[in-house]
């Protein structure tokens, strides 16, 4: 290696792993989202909003995408994902759904 040369480095840029957590955390909301149409909103006044929280998120070139988090939802609900480049679902993500372990979840 050159001096002048610098070290390579995954070829991620700066948005994509925001739009990666802010895609997760959209489509668990969405997807958290099943109150039947016959049941009043007044009703849910005193339920809380499910969290959903991503601890760490880490690109590697060539090797994939691992996100951890934890969530308020029950153990068996789904959060579903999603990852978007320039606004639109890209071909090669998964798009399984993701059940919580004790609060904890991964991808």
């Amino acid at each position: 290696m050159n001096i002048e040369e610098k070290p390579k480095r995954a070829a991620v840029r700066p948005g994509f792993s925001v739009l990666l957590v802010v895609s997760v955390i959209a489509a668990a909301l969405l997807g958290a989202c099943t109150r039947p149409a016959s049941k009043s909103p007044a009703g849910n006044s005193l339920e809380r909003s499910p969290v959903i929280t991503v601890n760490q998120v880490w690109v590697t070139q060539g090797s994939g995408i691992y996100v951890i988090g934890h969530s308020s939802l029950p153990n068996d609900e789904c959060l579903q994902t999603e990852l978007l480049a320039n606004n639109q679902a890209v071909d090669w993500w998964p798009g399984v759904c993701i059940t919580a372990d004790s609060n904890q979840w991964e991808i």
